[in-house]
């Protein structure tokens, strides 16, 4: 018989009890401000070392989704909507993107969930971003959240599918991501403020790929240099 959750395992019992308080947080933030596009996963219980969250089925991780030729980028504006909506529910009073708010802090492709028979849109992982063990991850200007789902639309995608990185459709994402997100919060992103936090972005995890394989370094540096200079270009047009 196959359960109603799912589990998922930490390195220890503080890590578990941190994402599952967390997200329990969100869960309760989120179902009282009835979001139209937004859901999260309902969190059941934690025990020691283990989380248990509600099984969610039916549904399309997004990065799965992006690494396909054809890509609906509907998806991406489904995608910047429940991002506006999560910030609104976490933060009711939120005045403007560039201040300090509660944020997802690691919102990349795998961290989405699309469930095409409803056009719902699940965001999952609000464990603190392993690189970063400070709580700064999730109390920052929304322009990050809005930021890191760059890498992984534009850059990092398996090295065995390396060749979508030239896609133009990539930065049509992104583009469509952005729009879905002002849909919702109701005003224009700062396009020179966002463009600089992509390059922050791009800029801080192109380092973490120094202890790479010597050839896939320097594949993945090229990638990450090109785009960071697409995007110096945008910000100084």
């Amino acid at each position: 018989m196959k359960q109603d959750w799912f589990a998922k395992n930490y390195r220890n019992p503080q890590l578990a009890r941190a994402e599952f308080e967390r997200t329990l947080d969100v869960y309760d933030k989120v179902a009282e401000a009835k979001p139209l596009r937004l859901r999260i996963a309902k969190p059941m219980k934690v025990n020691n070392s283990t989380a248990y969250f509600e099984r969610i089925t039916d549904c399309i991780n997004l990065r799965k989704l992006i690494c396909n030729i054809r890509v609906d980028t509907e998806v991406l504006y489904y995608t910047g909507q429940a991002l506006a909506e999560l910030h609104s529910a976490l933060n009711p009073q939120i005045n403007c993107l560039d201040e300090n708010i509660s944020i997802h802090g690691d919102f990349s492709a795998t961290n989405v969930l699309y469930m095409p028979s409803k056009n719902l849109i699940y965001i999952v992982d609000f464990a603190p971003y392993r690189y970063d063990n400070s709580e700064s991850y999730s109390y920052a200007p929304a322009y990050r959240d809005l930021a890191h789902l760059v890498l992984t639309l534009e850059i990092k995608y398996p090295i065995y599918k390396i060749h979508l990185v030239a896609r133009k459709k990539n930065r049509e994402m992104s583009a469509m991501f952005w729009e879905g997100y002002e849909n919702v919060i109701g005003r224009k992103i700062d396009r020179d403020k966002l463009y600089e936090f992509v390059i922050k972005e791009i800029d801080s995890t192109k380092k973490l790929f120094r202890k790479r394989h010597l050839l896939t370094r320097f594949v993945w540096t090229k990638v990450f240099d090109r785009t960071m200079q697409r995007y110096i270009n945008l910000k100084e047009s």
